[in-house]
């Protein structure tokens, strides 16, 4: 007899939001939750990095977790809903007879972007570094991959939400436009969130990757010098403005950025604004939902982001102040 289970793995407010939603309609049952980037999951769950990108050692860490958590006694087979399959351990998990299906949660913009149907991003990989890490703990022979099927690992496609895949189950998404060019694609209606007091006199201002922005203009200093001096400036007034108001201004990082800069950093940032997850961890409030969710007075996005999309659709385009920096 083979036993089903569900994984799900969550990286981002919004697919905690949907993974706790389709936990909410009964389209999971019991999951094995995987959380990379610092995304907390309220209740059991496992903490990864990431899901690894191509770097082989977090790749090996993310399949590790997951499969030390699974039964070993008897045959299963795996339902994973992630964020996408663009990067190594998408192509690992389309290759595991282990995997039964795969199915999508909501990825930001990307997934109304017919682009990310198509081979993009992919990377070459040294065979024998990553069959070295990947053969640790029997992680091979545990997904039922072969050394002759991970040979032909760089000639897979590196596809994000690939929709013509056998192992396909569907994809979920909030809005009328995502996904739109795959099949079995279900619009989940999320709901607000525990009623915070006076949350119409809190405005949170939602960060851009940083991360991201200095990687991309590595090789321009002065001009990211002069994209984060913009950011600054912009902080601080918009934290006056709060202020005179009588409203408060709370600062919300990016995933990516909450698990890879320095707490110094980030204080420096922040300066007379105050912190988005210590405003949830003070009051004991689940801060893992997508921010539009908790219906706060206002909502500043720096430069462009799904959290745009978001906050004009749940709640309405008068809520929303967009600032570009670069």
């Amino acid at each position: 007899m083979t036993d089903t289970y569900d994984v799900l793995y969550i990286h981002s407010p919004i697919t905690y939001s949907i993974g706790r939603q389709l936990l909410a309609n009964g389209e999971i049952h019991n999951p094995l939750v995987i959380c990379g980037r610092k995304t907390q999951w309220n209740g059991p769950h496992l903490e990864v990095i990431d899901d690894g990108i191509w770097n082989a050692e977090r790749v090996r860490d993310f399949l590790k977790a997951m499969l030390d958590a699974l039964p070993r006694e008897r045959p299963i087979q795996l339902n994973i809903y992630l964020p996408h399959t663009g990067f190594l351990l998408g192509k690992l998990l389309k290759m595991s007879p282990l995997v039964r299906r795969i199915f999508y949660i909501e990825e930001g913009d990307t997934s109304h972007d017919e682009q990310y149907t198509k081979d993009r991003e992919n990377l070459a990989v040294p065979l024998a570094t990553y069959r070295a890490y990947l053969n640790q703990h029997q992680l091979l022979e545990r997904l039922g991959i072969t050394n002759a099927a991970l040979d032909a690992v760089n000639e897979m496609e590196a596809i994000w939400f690939d929709g013509k895949h056998p192992k396909y189950g569907g994809a979920f998404g909030i809005s009328p436009t995502s996904f739109p060019s795959l099949s079995n694609v279900q619009q989940i209606r999320l709901a607000l969130q525990e009623d915070i007091p006076d949350r119409e006199k809190i405005w949170v201002c939602m960060l851009p990757n940083i991360v991201s922005l200095a990687s991309r203009y590595d090789n321009n200093q002065a001009l990211l010098q002069k994209i984060l001096y913009a950011l600054v400036i912009s902080l601080r007034t918009q934290s006056a403005l709060a202020a005179s108001m009588s409203c408060a201004l709370l600062i919300k990082f990016h995933p990516v950025d909450e698990a890879n800069l320095s707490e110094d950093f980030k204080a420096e940032l922040m300066h007379a604004a105050g912190s988005y997850t210590d405003f949830f961890r003070e009051r004991g409030l689940d801060a893992g939902y997508e921010p539009a969710l908790y219906g706060f007075g206002k909502y500043l996005v720096l430069n462009t982001s799904a959290a745009s999309r978001y906050v004009a659709q749940l709640l309405g385009q008068e809520r929303l102040v967009n600032v570009t920096l670069d």
